[in-house]
């Protein structure tokens, strides 16, 4: 897997963020497989007399296929979660410590609503117990558009270089994406 990170003259890292169109133009690279763009943000729960803050990871729906980690119970985002340009279905995958911590574990928690923000999320999903990207204790489908000023996160994008014949495929050693200039 590839993660950009870019270092200053200092040596500070920085994560570029890329557009849903540079998202979208990555993932018809030859030499790459796939690509995952993320947004993180702090929510509320809103559902119960007692708000409970939940890390929000919103994932572009490949994540699941991306990073090969089937859901422990459900399923994971899937891609009509988010079609490129639309809004996202209200769906949700809740990590596995915050399904045992909200839910006590309850293995029934599939198609109950979760609201956040004052917002309704069908649960379709709950990770297994290794899976923890970003800390997230929810994973949320991300909406990917066209709008050249929206750049997705402070982790904005994994690609995952193919394995196999497709990695010896002519003009993939070294050939690579598309330099970021390249990319509008």
């Amino acid at each position: 897997m590839v993660h950009p990170v870019l270092k200053d003259k200092a040596g500070n890292k920085h994560w570029p963020g890329l557009t849903g169109a540079q998202i979208r133009q990555l993932r018809q690279a030859r030499s790459i497989e796939s690509v995952v763009g993320e947004n993180g943000w702090n929510l509320t729960t809103t559902d119960e007399d007692l708000p409970e803050d939940a890390a929000g990871d919103y994932l572009t729906p490949s994540a699941t296929t991306h990073f090969g980690v089937p859901a422990l119970i459900g399923r994971g985002l899937i891609p009509s979660d988010a079609p490129f340009g639309q809004d996202a279905q209200p769906v949700i995958v809740l990590s596995h410590k915050f399904w045992q911590r909200h839910y006590s574990a309850n293995p029934d928690v599939l198609g109950r609503t979760l609201r956040l923000v004052h917002k309704s999320y069908t649960i379709v999903g709950v990770t297994p117990p290794r899976f923890t990207w970003g800390d997230g204790d929810v994973y949320l489908p991300l909406k990917l558009t066209e709008d050249p000023t929206m750049q997705y996160g402070a982790y904005p994008m994994m690609a995952k270089l193919p394995s196999g014949p497709a990695g010896n495929a002519p003009g993939y050693a070294g050939a690579g994406p598309a330099p970021a200039s390249r990319l509008h």
